[in-house]
């Protein structure tokens, strides 16, 4: 029965510790290089109106990257509207929260990979609602680009939007080439068909 008690306690510990960050604490995460985020999962406490965040990374690339951060893109209690420029992919996340607001600043790391173009991209739609949890998984082939997101002072919480696209080799800053992933179906409501 003891042997039970240690497995299953162990098991615990290693759910709790995947996340990025603790609740009200700061936190930055960048993807290993030529990685770009693959995976967002979140979960709320509403005793401490905040979120611990997960991000897990795919390679798409092993050519050569410019990377950046951006500035933090909202204030307390407004939305987030980040885009990667310059055909950028998202390759990382900071953020800090504050007790009074109750609510998150977002920044973000891009990278560019020189020779690649993004196209048919779209957002997911909300993947979570106020209070709940998050658990959105990239689409295979795709990148993320995008990150949507609205704050709502009654929950104390935010829910999330991300815009993925497929990544295409590229001449002369054109899509040209042979496509890195395909989508079923050429549309731009993001559903897959």
């Amino acid at each position: 029965m003891l042997k039970k008690t240690v497995i299953l306690g162990s098991v615990f510990l290693l759910g709790v510790s995947s996340w990025v960050n603790h609740y009200d604490a700061p936190f930055t995460f960048t993807c290993p290089q030529h990685q770009s985020i693959s995976r967002v999962r979140s979960h709320h406490d509403n005793g401490a109106e905040d979120r611990v965040f997960d991000f897990q990374c795919k390679q798409y690339t092993s050519d050569s990257e410019s990377c950046h951060w951006s500035e933090y893109v909202n204030d307390f209690d407004a939305p987030v509207a980040f885009q990667c420029p310059n055909g950028g992919a998202l390759d990382g996340v900071g953020s800090y929260h504050d007790n009074g607001s109750e609510d998150r600043r977002f920044r973000f790391y891009c990278c560019e990979k020189p020779g690649m173009c993004l196209y048919n991209c779209y957002y997911s739609g909300w993947v979570n609602s106020y209070d709940g949890d998050l658990d959105y998984t990239v689409p295979a082939n795709h990148v993320m680009r995008g990150w949507v997101s609205v704050h709502n002072n009654g929950a104390e919480d935010r829910i999330f939007d991300f815009e993925v696209c497929l990544m295409k080799i590229c001449e002369d800053g054109q899509p040209a080439g042979d496509l890195i992933g395909k989508r079923s179906a050429n549309n731009t409501n993001g559903s897959q068909e």
